[in-house]
This record gives structure tokens, C-alpha cells and sequence, in this order.
């Protein structure tokens, strides 16, 4: 490997890395959380790098615009306009057509500029852009710099013999050869020998942190709950797990499996062994042979939306205005800890199941151990802390003693975060998260100042998380409400 190959691999790592910290944003995303000018970076579901063995999402497009104040309105176009309108629309149509039948008359059509376009290839278009691919953007408003870094990040990009496309990658059906040899989305500066210089990775980086510290961010933890709606109208779980955007977190997905498969197959006499902690005597066989019967049928279970899904007292406490955000996901600072999927996104599909952090895993360990140690996996804890770096101020409203923020604790020791409790409400606690929580979403709550303005109206109370001792179970008072 020569020097000049060293050095495009070593600045196109650079480049990954510091865009890492900035969100990501997808088609759902509101206008008015986008810059008026800028440079964006399009994902793409299984696309990835291993720079330093290390699996990350790689970027498949980088775009601009040239006309002042048309940043989003170019978004947009991409995922919704139509291939005149678009390049990046007319090149993923071209491939899927060239995919499905190479011969097809309407190709050379497609693909010229200004001709009549085809209803039902754009409707295509739009479903993958909207479930396959995502975006991150840098606020750019100098029209010579945005095309300058377009120009470097693509002529970059392309020649990392690293960053290339896995072998089921639509663009290997691309009409452009400059696509299918380079992994991207982009035909104009492939290959070109505009290399990012240094200055222009430095004015990167300058860019990347000024975005980042205009607009702070906030993440919210809560637990799932044992009340659930049943059945869904879904696809069973193993059939949509692929889709990213049904499915956010998939690289928790093996160990997802490993309880599933197990529960799924277990039997009723070893049932008591690893439903534990429901009461006692027929009580107690009652809710054993209930969560049973339930978890048998994971694999043929429909799915639903987790926010759907969920009914207890802290969902009930949302406002309908904050479930619609978070169903459709305008808002996405929401993450809930699932007993059964580790950690889940309110969009993701899930099927209907009875598990709790205190039964026991297939290793033996309590549900809350198996996904404490599964995060301080190396690989894992790499994503999740790629997914943590996203936010400034992260937030945990749920008990401490059921087993859910065990799980939390090393993976945010990090991070600035805090947990909000409520001592003398009991099994009230629930709902008064739910209020504390859609508070802060409505009113789009960011800084601990600010949290720390509402919580004493709930008589609750917020501490640093660090404060628990880990594995502990601190003294709780006894008047409950």
C-alpha cells in the first residue's frame, strides 16, 4: 500500500469520525431542525466501514446545493420530488430497474434530464429513500466553501479502498460505472483528485462543533411496562427486523434472538425456573403460566409500534400530541428499555410478550444482568456509545430498583447523566414520569435547569447517576401514595 492510499484512508476515517457526533435525520425530519444552507451526507441501511476493525455506517452520498437558501428543499426533493427534479432519485431509480430487468425499455428514459418520468418508479424511489436511507448535514452558508468541501469529501470518499459496498448493494446496479466502482450515490468529482487537504478537514471539524454547540440535545430513558395491547397489525418480528426504520437498534439483534428462541421453546415444567418474581402459590402459577403462553409465540407474534404497544400508567400519561410525535417520529429523543429487546426506539415494531428484568436469562443471570453485560460488550458498547455521543444531557425516569437502569449505568458513566425518582409516590411513580416527560418534550426541555424547574411540582426528585451505587438497592421511604 503506498503513501497517497495511506493518506486517502486516513483522512476518509477522519471524515467518518468527525461527523459522528452530529444527529441523524431522515425523512421525517421537520424543516425547521434543518440549515438553510449547507452540505449533507446520506446512510444506507447495511452499508458499512471497518476502519480499525471497527463496523460503522458509511456514507453513500455527499450533496450541496448551489442556489442560496435551497438546503431543504433539496432534502426533500431526494425524498419525495421525482427524477427530474433529483439526480440522486433518477440514479436509484435507474438501478432498480436495471436490477429487475436490465432490458427494460424505460431505462434510457429514466435517466435522461427533462423527459417524461414514470408514476410507478417514483413511488418506488420514495419507499427506499424514505426506508433505507438517512442523513446527516453541516450548516455551510458560503456558496464557494459548500461546493469546495462537496467537491474534496466525494474525490475522498471515492478512492478509500476501505469504504467499499457490500456485495447485496442496489448501486451495483447503477447505469453509472462510477457509482458501482465507488460505493456512492455521486457521479460529478469520483475519483477526481481533489483530496481533502487539511485545512479543509480542520474548517470540517470547525463546522461539525459550531452545529453542535448552536443546538444542545437531550435523551430520555424510560422502561416498558408489563400492561401491553395485544396481537398488531405487523409483520412477525423476524420478517421486518432487517428495515432499519422499523427496527433502529439492530445491532442488539443476536442477543435479541438468543431470549427469543429460548423463551419461545421452553418448556412448561421449566417454566417457574426463569419467570421469577410473581407472587406466590396459584398466584404465582397463574402469572408463570400466562407469560409462558404469551413468549411461545414470539416468532408468530404480529407486531406493533412500541409506543403503541405499551399501556401503562406512564404511556397513559402522554398527551396525544406527544404519542402522534413520537409514533411518527418527529420526535426521536425518546429511547425505552425493553426486558425482551434491550433498548428500542418508540417507532420500532415489536411483538407482544411478558418478560421483566428480574426473571432469568438463558445464561442463568437475571434478564437485567444479561443486558448489562451485553452492552459492555466491546462491539456493542461501540455503537451504543456512537448513539450516546448524539446527546448532551441524557435523562433516566425509572425505578431503581426493578433492574432497568442497572443496565444503564456503566454505558452512561460518561455522559452527563441524571435520574429522576420519585420517593413517596409508590406504584404512582409511573404515571408521574409519563407527566414529566411529556412536559419536557412539549416544551422541548434541554438543560438540567430546566428539568429541575418541573420536577418538584411532581414531588419528585433528580440526582446525578453516577449517585447509584451500581447493583445496589437504595433505602426507599415507606409512605407511599
Amino acid at each position: 500500500m503506498g503513501h497517497e492510499e495511506k493518506s486517502i484512508i486516513q483522512k476518509c476515517k477522519i471524515i467518518h469520525k468527525i461527523l459522528r457526533p452530529l444527529p441523524e435525520y431522515d425523512h421525517r425530519t421537520p424543516n425547521s431542525e434543518l440549515p438553510e444552507n449547507g452540505v449533507y451526507f446520506f446512510y444506507e441501511d447495511n452499508e458499512f466501514y471497518e476502519h480499525d476493525n471497527k463496523r460503522q455506517k458509511r456514507i453513500v452520498r455527499v450533496g450541496t446545493h448551489r442556489v442560496d437558501g435551497r438546503f431543504r428543499s433539496r432534502i426533500n426533493n431526494h425524498y419525495s420530488g421525482d427524477k427530474n427534479s433529483s439526480v440522486f432519485r433518477k440514479h436509484i431509480g435507474g438501478a432498480l430497474m436495471r436490477k429487475r430487468k436490465p432490458t427494460d425499455s424505460r431505462i434510457k428514459q429514466w435517466l435522461e434530464q427533462d423527459t417524461p418520468t414514470f408514476k410507478e418508479i417514483e413511488i418506488e424511489v420514495s419507499r427506499v429513500l424514505k426506508n433505507n436511507f438517512s442523513f446527516k448535514c453541516v450548516p455551510v452558508k458560503d456558496r464557494e466553501e459548500r461546493l469546495e468541501l462537496e467537491e474534496q469529501l466525494i474525490a475522498t470518499l471515492s478512492k478509500c479502498p476501505i469504504c467499499t459496498p457490500s456485495k447485496n448493494w442496489l448501486g451495483r446496479y447503477a447505469q453509472s460505472d462510477l457509482i458501482r466502482k465507488s460505493g456512492l450515490w455521486n457521479t460529478q468529482y469520483v475519483f477526481s483528485n481533489s483530496i481533502i487537504t487539511d485545512n479543509a478537514i480542520k474548517r470540517l471539524k470547525e463546522l461539525v462543533n459550531e452545529s453542535n454547540n448552536k443546538k444542545k440535545r437531550a435523551l430520555f430513558f424510560i422502561p416498558c411496562c408489563s400492561e401491553k395491547r395485544p396481537n398488531g397489525d405487523g409483520p412477525p418480528w423476524k420478517k421486518i427486523r432487517s428495515k432499519q426504520n422499523l427496527n433502529k437498534f439492530q445491532f442488539l439483534d443476536d442477543y435479541r434472538l438468543q431470549l427469543i428462541n429460548f423463551y419461545s421453546s421452553l418448556s412448561k415444567k421449566d417454566a417457574p425456573n426463569y419467570y421469577k418474581n410473581r407472587g406466590s402459590g396459584a398466584t404465582r402459577d397463574r402469572k408463570v403460566e400466562k407469560a409462558w403462553k404469551r413468549n411461545l409465540e414470539l416468532f408468530k407474534s404480529n407486531t406493533m409500534k412500541a409506543i403503541d404497544r405499551y399501556n401503562g400508567k406512564l404511556y397513559r400519561a402522554l398527551d396525544d400530541n406527544i404519542r402522534d410525535a413520537l409514533r411518527n417520529g418527529n420526535i426521536d429523543n425518546v429511547i425505552i428499555v425493553s426486558a425482551l429487546m434491550g433498548i428500542i426506539a418508540p417507532t420500532d415494531l415489536i411483538p407482544d410478550y411478558e418478560l421483566i428484568m428480574g426473571d432469568k436469562s438463558p445464561t442463568t443471570m437475571t434478564i437485567s444482568d444479561y443486558w448489562s453485560t451485553t452492552f459492555e460488550n466491546e462491539v456493542i458498547n461501540t455503537y451504543i456509545r456512537e448513539l450516546l455521543s448524539k446527546y448532551d444531557y441524557i435523562y433516566c425516569l425509572m425505578s431503581d430498583t426493578t433492574g432497568y437502569v442497572s443496565p444503564l449505568q456503566k454505558i452512561l458513566s460518561e455522559s452527563e447523566a441524571y435520574h429522576i425518582y420519585c420517593p413517596d409516590a409508590g406504584q404512582n411513580s409511573p404515571r408521574i414520569w409519563g407527566a414529566i416527560l411529556n412536559d419536557c418534550l412539549r416544551e422541548k426541555y434541554v438543560y438540567p435547569e430546566e428539568v429541575e424547574q418541573i420536577i418538584p411540582i411532581y414531588d419528585c426528585e433528580m440526582r446525578k447517576l453516577y449517585e447509584i451505587k451500581r447493583g445496589s438497592i437504595p433505602r426507599q421511604k415507606n409512605n407511599s401514595v
